[in-house]
């Protein structure tokens, strides 16, 4: 009973940090997104799986540890997506913007 109140709180923990680095990542990610193509999928993937494999069975295997190793399994994945978006040039181009400056009239029209 004890061990599944831990993995219990443990997985609360992990939803309420999930939604912390959802917002944080989601803000990141799409000034990378805005200007380039769409990154590598499979790097993403590996960027999400690999921290919480790796330091969510670390803390399934040490007792309380738990209530900690998955809310930092979640944001450490979400640092590693958000590195991986960084690093990936694919989600990198030049963003051409338009400016009230550099937008020129139909010939014709008038400004009030």
């Amino acid at each position: 009973m004890k061990v599944a109140a831990r993995i219990i709180g443990a997985g609360v923990l992990a939803a309420l940090a999930a939604m912390a680095a959802f917002l944080y990542a989601y803000a990141v990610g799409s000034s990378a997104g805005l200007c380039g193509e769409h990154g590598h999928g499979w790097l993403t993937a590996v960027a999400v799986v690999l921290p919480l494999l790796v330091v969510g069975s670390w803390g399934l295997r040490h007792g309380n540890w738990i209530l900690v190793a998955w809310p930092a399994a979640v944001l450490s994945a979400a640092a590693c997506v958000m590195l991986a978006s960084y690093l990936d040039p694919g989600a990198h181009g030049h963003c051409e913007t338009i400016t009230p400056y550099s937008f020129s009239p139909p010939l014709g029209s008038r400004y009030s």
